[in-house]
């Protein structure tokens, strides 16, 4: 996984709360991103063994901070 996905979620739980989320908000965009396109490579590969994920998109098997 990208650094810039373990850096966020680092400095997340040492700063939760919403005025460093605010100001930090391109970097959750850019981290969703990031976290969206490893589970899109995945996607295929389990869906090789499990019929039901092959059509799932990866946004769809993610949940919100």
């Amino acid at each position: 996984m990208d650094t810039i996905v373990i850096d966020f979620l680092r400095e997340l739980a040492a700063n939760n709360n919403r005025e460093w989320f605010q100001t930090n908000k391109s970097r959750y965009d850019q981290a969703k991103s990031t976290v969206e396109h490893f589970v899109g490579q995945l996607l295929p590969a389990i869906g090789a063994f499990d019929e039901q994920i092959k059509f799932v998109a990866a946004k769809d098997c993610m949940f919100r901070i």
